[in-house]
């Protein structure tokens, strides 16, 4: 919406160079909104810039998040306690391996945290504060997989209309409708 903003700003500042340039009672008088279009054409640059930087912050703080994730001690804990009781994404959490409602097992406190840490992205992702693209291209794999092998677990805490994890929910949905190449 605003780039087309941007146009219209742009493209009236043309036309009325035009009219102006054509209109035989202006006798030459284009020079007299030369300081219009000086101050439209810096806050059209300054616009542009702050855009700039604003994407370029999305990204940098996406890259800071994706990296704290992957180097932090306690998510490195918990992938292990995940991996003992579930070695592979094959592997299903199922009820049979540790009862949904025991919220103090270590290997539901593990799956509950990564699971927040997905849901705070999607929800980052949903408020346009990080860059989608780059967590596609990074965590895509990962988050599909993780989350099929927990959507039991997931199903369990969200029935009787119950929003945890609601977000994560709607971004593998996005997600997995996807094709890597398809966001570019």
């Amino acid at each position: 919406m605003r780039y087309l903003l941007y146009g219209v700003v742009l493209a009236s500042c043309a036309l009325l160079s035009y009219v102006l340039t054509v209109d035989s009672t202006t006798n030459g008088m284009l020079w007299h909104i030369a300081p219009f279009y000086g101050s439209v054409l810096l806050t059209v640059g300054w616009v542009v810039s702050a855009e700039l930087n604003v994407k370029n912050s999305k990204r940098q703080h996406t890259i800071n998040l994706i990296t704290q994730h992957t180097s932090d001690r306690q998510r490195i804990e918990n992938r292990d306690v995940i991996l003992k009781y579930l070695p592979s994404y094959k592997d299903k959490f199922t009820q049979d391996i540790v009862s949904f409602g025991n919220e103090t097992h270590e290997l539901t406190k593990a799956i509950d945290l990564e699971l927040n840490f997905y849901e705070f992205l999607a929800a980052a992702v949903l408020r346009d504060d990080v860059d989608e693209d780059l967590l596609i291209e990074t965590l895509r794999t990962k988050f599909l997989k993780f989350f099929e092998q927990n959507q039991d677990y997931i199903a369990h805490w969200q029935r009787d209309g119950s929003t945890t994890w609601i977000h994560i929910t709607d971004m593998y949905r996005r997600w997995s409708q996807l094709s890597i190449h398809t966001r570019r």
